[in-house]
């Protein structure tokens, strides 16, 4: 973001992120998969010149599905 009236921009920091994806056919066409977005929950910053704008911890997203093709 940009800053205004004199204020420094706003800029997101470096972190950390680890996803996992898994998918594996079954038998007669279904295939079973599954998703891990953010397993370190790392913290989320952003800094105006050497302020804190904003900090968030976004949380884990994990999701499974089970698909069939006929």
């Amino acid at each position: 973001s940009v800053g205004v009236m004199g204020l420094a921009d706003v800029i997101e920091q470096p972190f950390h992120q680890l996803d996992f994806v898994i998918s594996k056919e079954l038998k007669q066409g279904f295939r079973l998969s599954g998703k891990a977005k953010n397993l370190l929950n790392s913290e989320r910053r952003m800094l105006q010149g050497p302020v804190v704008f904003q900090s968030f911890r976004p949380g884990i997203d994990v999701s499974i599905d089970l698909t069939w093709n006929l």
